[in-house]
């Protein structure tokens, strides 16, 4: 299991540490990868994440990554 500590400040009178514990740690094309997140704040569970399928290598179109337009503002020439 490994474990990382965030320092969380959403505004400046507040802080709380955020904790994510990455567990079922599984061997996906030679490299281990967890496959479970739990992530809590003051001991208090938040978030948990349960991963089923990886992926590596996927080809992704290029479209994806252009940046949509904008309403109303200068058209691409």
């Amino acid at each position: 299991m490994s474990r990382i500590n965030t320092d969380f400040s959403p505004w400046p009178s507040a802080q709380s540490v955020v904790s994510s514990f990455m567990s079922d740690y599984k061997e996906i094309d030679g490299v281990m990868m967890a496959h479970a997140i739990e992530t809590s704040t003051g001991g208090s569970p938040i978030a948990q994440i349960v991963i089923n399928k990886v992926e590596t290598n996927v080809e992704i179109e290029d479209s994806l990554f252009k940046m949509p337009k904008k309403e109303g503002g200068p058209k691409e020439k």
